[in-house]
């Protein structure tokens, strides 16, 4: 069955969006697995395995803190690789969606909304207890945008490297539906993605 254009490409700004989060997780020492991508119910889900204990125990609040963090430059990072694939000319309008109301996985919540929940306990972290609203929002806001703005550090880094991945998982199978790539099957891809940009460079 022909899988039409929106749709194709729904499929694979998703995918980039979940080699997003797999990547800086990894990155960051989380452990990572599988990467799913599919249609359902006319909706495009997307899961990347991630399980986010920290890689050393926590013995203290500013290593609490750092692995919170890390763990929301990770959620960040999926949305960032997603807008990062649909090139330099995507509209304000089209990147506010994608993260508010962006690629949903099996527990019903969007990377917004768990990036919300670890932003009450890094500013409780961070500061003394206010009941001011506005103060708190601040300071959720400048958190948020610390950790947004090194996910697009570490996407910009990882992009072409991630774009490649997304090519050799995808490859014969434009009008597939459901992806599934269990981990080998995603380090593969970035083993000879890693392998096709230093053959690259090597010719430069």
């Amino acid at each position: 069955m022909a899988v039409s254009s929106s749709i194709r490409n729904q499929l694979r700004t998703t995918l980039h969006h979940e080699l997003g989060h797999w990547l800086v997780a990894r990155h960051f020492g989380f452990k990572a697995g599988e990467v799913s991508v599919r249609l359902e119910d006319q909706q495009v889900l997307g899961t990347s395995l991630i399980e986010p204990y920290a890689p050393v125990q926590l013995a203290d609040t500013k290593q609490v803190r750092s692995n919170i963090f890390n763990r929301m430059v990770v959620l960040c990072a999926g949305v960032v690789a997603d807008i990062a694939s649909r090139g330099p000319e995507v509209s304000q309008a089209v990147i506010d969606d994608a993260f508010n109301k962006g690629v949903m996985d099996e527990t019903g919540l969007t990377d917004r909304g768990k990036v919300e929940e670890l932003l009450f306990i890094l500013v409780s972290i961070d500061h003394e207890a206010s009941s001011d609203t506005d103060v708190n929002e601040d300071r959720s806001q400048k958190i948020f945008g610390e950790a947004y703005g090194r996910a697009q550090e570490l996407i910009k880094e990882f992009f072409p490297k991630l774009e490649l991945m997304a090519t050799f998982l995808r490859q014969g199978r434009e009008n597939a539906i459901r992806f599934e790539f269990p981990y080998e099957r995603v380090v593969r891809a970035e083993l000879d993605a890693i392998a096709q940009l230093s053959k690259s460079q090597q010719k430069a």
